[in-house]
Parts: structure tokens; sequence; C-alpha cells
């Protein structure tokens, strides 16, 4: 219920970007480079680099080089297992070739790594194809909003977006309100991008404290078509290895996964 202190604003912008961890930095700096004189606002529920998934995951970054001996074909083949084949193989094969650079790029905007005496990144196996890296758990995000602001990106935190803005079957904008002080907004832009609240589909006990959907529900409720999803957990292809089970921390705690048509 609203009251008498509440107020309305208007704003524009050329990209909304909602969200403002791993995605939505990445969004908003890479198109500002390609674009200096595009206007680029962030909009996160909590603080930019602090909140949501990214600030949480422990600083873990799974990615992909040649030199370090496993093949593209066999990286992909695993994420496709993983996935149940339901994954988006235009943007897994971006995803995949283009990961370490996205490494790069953090440490080069002064994300803290663990590292060898030369600098060379340590490498961690996880599963039997993937490479994981590592920044310092909750000190990668900073740098990365740090590098933004430099740039002239905006951002407004505690900001908390409910429903995008439909007309003539394009996406205008955003309805939101700060959760601070209750005011709500009307955020117009030419372009919006969701990077916020995931929920892939992961087992019973996978971090899922902070998925929260939000990206996937204002898209949903807005008639976005669903074009990718994932599968997994944290003993990897959960649902190809063991049939009958969720399996997290090595657990089996519940029955297999299950589409809309109970199959």
């Amino acid at each position: 219920k609203r009251n008498m202190t509440t107020q309305d604003h208007v704003l524009e912008t050329d990209i909304l970007i909602v969200g403002g961890s791993v995605a939505g930095g990445f969004a908003a700096i890479k198109a500002k480079e390609a674009d200096p004189s595009v206007d680029i606002l962030i909009v996160d529920k909590g603080y930019a680099s602090k909140a949501g998934g990214g600030g949480i995951a422990g600083g873990w970054w799974i990615a992909w080089d040649p030199k370090w001996g496993r093949t593209f074909e066999d990286t992909k083949q695993f994420a496709l297992d993983i996935g149940e084949y339901i994954n988006n193989q235009d943007w897994l094969d971006v995803q995949i070739r283009e990961s370490y650079d996205r490494f790069k790029d953090l440490a080069s905007w002064g994300a803290p790594y663990h590292q060898y005496e030369d600098g060379e990144p340590i490498l961690w196996p996880y599963g039997p194809v993937l490479t994981n890296l590592r920044f310092n758990s909750r000190e990668y995000l900073p740098p990365m909003r740090k590098k933004a602001e430099s740039l002239g990106i905006k951002f407004m935190d505690r900001i908390y977006v409910t429903e995008l803005i439909m007309q003539d079957g394009k996406c205008q904008g955003a309805l939101c309100f700060s959760t601070n002080t209750g005011d709500f907004y009307i955020l117009k832009a030419k372009a919006v991008i969701l990077c916020a609240g995931c929920s892939g589909f992961k087992t019973p006990g996978f971090m899922g404290d902070f998925r929260a959907g939000d990206s996937e529900g204002a898209a949903y409720r807005a008639g976005a078509e669903m074009i990718s999803r994932e599968f997994g957990g944290k003993e990897g292809t959960a649902a190809r290895e063991y049939p009958n089970t969720f399996v997290t921390t090595g657990t089996i705690i519940a029955k297999h996964y299950i589409n809309s048509e109970g199959r």
C-alpha cells in the first residue's frame, strides 16, 4: 500500500541493464566500449557488485584455452551433456571460446585471482574436462563496477524491477521501485538487457537460496520465448549419470528431474 511520501519518477536511457553482477557488468562495459556515446544505466535490487549470484559464487570461473590440453569439442560435449541438450549451442560456442578472454578482462581491471609467481592463473580441474580459475571470493566484482563507472556508465542501487514495459511487441523499458524509499520509477529505454535472478535447473541445495528467477519471470510475463536452459549440480552430470536421483555434495536426496508433462 502506497503512502503519502512516495513519488513517481520517469527516467530515460539508451540501454537499461537489469542486474549489476558479472553478466550485467560485462554487457554494459562492452556496449560502452563499442559506442562511447550511448547512455547506459544499470539497476540492481541490491548494491551492484556486492549482491546477486556473482557476489556469493566464491569467484570460481570456468574457462577454456587450447593450451591447457583440453579440446573445444570435448569441453562443449561435456556442457551439452550436463545441459541435457537444451542449451542454445550458438551461445554455448561463444561462451566457451571467449571464457578465458573475459577472465583476462576482469584481471586487467584489477580483480585479484589465484596465481603462480609468474602471474599465470592456477588451474583447478572441474569434472573430467573443464577447468576452473578462481578470483578472490567477493573481491572481483567491485573492480568491474569501478571500470564501468570510469566509462561513464550510471548505476541505480536497490531498485527492484517488477515488470517490463511492452508496446507494439517491443520492450520499451521497465517498472520498478526503490527498496529504500518506496518511490516508483518508470525507466524508458531503447533496449533492455536482463541479467538478474538466475534460475537454472539446479539440484536441491545447489546455492538455490539466491536463484530468484527475476529476469526469467519478467521476460516470461512479457511474452519472451525461452531458448536456453541448463541442468547440473555440484557433482556435474546429475540428471545423466544418476537418472533416478538428485545428487548434491555427494548426497542422494531426491527423485529425478521431470518436465512439465511429468516425464
